[in-house]
């Protein structure tokens, strides 16, 4: 057994046991759930982290001090004791996420604030709401009030949550056209989604903001960014009848992913076909021909 696979067992173990610990009867009462949504793991932010990273990030959503919006004292060593980590890793893990902006700490009051946790864990109860308001009350270093993601927010964060939200909106659009495509290609099946796969189409989406960016260097009048990449994803999509036989069997996200230079250039070389999606208006294929064209 290398290393490198008893590390990671062993980090598995950790957390397996730090998940059963927070089940457990502490004085005749059962301890809190914490609900993390599921676009936790679908958020961008999260293919930039590595495991271990991942895995801390989760710990600071869901360990015992956490409230309703992210924002608690914390101890290094109680961390360390909860996690399995030395104290050394849980303060080199806390300056890495400082660093990239997903926590704010106050070295005053020791607390700590989690920056997207409201993000991924809302509500719109009012009696939640309430609960909220309680919780501001009683922060000690209300500089970081400001820092609490979609709530009283600067106009940094604003523009921040507005940049999110349209970046949500993008990939919630690109994932239902890819939906209702991949029914139509065999026959009603839904296709499965993983992180892998959301991961596949992330790169795509970026790739296709590559070719609206170098089309725009070039002079080419063109739509939004959102608008044009969603207008190549439907193109795409529509003439994949266009492709050679090797490509169309690859209907996965990760088979386009794979391939996606070859079918642009395919599509951009091949002759003009009518699209199958008896959706797609004429001037969005006429937007993406130019985008496509020699």
């Amino acid at each position: 057994m290398t290393a490198s696979i008893y590390a990671d067992i062993t980090l598995s173990m950790t957390f397996m046991n730090w998940l059963i610990s927070q089940n457990t009867h502490l004085g005749g009462q059962i301890m809190a759930y914490r609900k993390i949504h599921d676009s936790f793991w679908t958020d961008p932010d999260m293919e930039e982290l590595t495991p271990e990273q991942k895995y801390f990030y989760l710990y600071l959503m869901t360990n015992p001090r956490v409230n309703q919006i992210g924002l608690y004292e914390f101890s290094i060593k109680h961390a360390a004791l909860e996690t399995g980590y030395n104290i050394d890793t849980v303060s080199k893990l806390l300056d890495s996420f400082k660093e990239l902006g997903k926590i704010r700490v106050s070295e005053s009051s020791r607390e700590i604030l989690v920056v997207k946790f409201w993000f991924h864990n809302k509500s719109e109860s009012p009696k939640m709401q309430s609960h909220v308001n309680q919780l501001l009350t009683l922060v000690k270093d209300t500089a970081l009030i400001p820092y609490i993601y979609s709530m009283h927010t600067t106009p940094q964060e604003e523009e921040e949550e507005e940049k999110e939200k349209e970046k949500n909106k993008e990939y919630k659009t690109f994932v239902e056209k890819y939906f209702d495509w991949f029914k139509k290609m065999n026959d009603g099946v839904i296709p499965k989604m993983s992180a892998i796969e959301g991961k596949n189409l992330n790169q795509i989406i970026r790739y296709l903001k590559q070719i609206h960016a170098s089309e725009l260097k070039n002079g080419r009048e063109l739509p939004g960014e959102s608008e044009s990449v969603i207008n190549m994803w439907c193109y795409i999509l529509g003439n994949w009848g266009r492709l050679d036989a090797f490509y169309q069997k690859g209907t996965r996200l990760r088979d386009i992913n794979s391939n996606i230079q070859n079918i642009i250039t395919s599509l951009k070389n091949g002759k003009s076909a009518r699209s199958k999606q008896g959706t797609t208006p004429d001037d969005i294929n006429r937007i993406v021909e130019g985008i496509f064209s020699k």
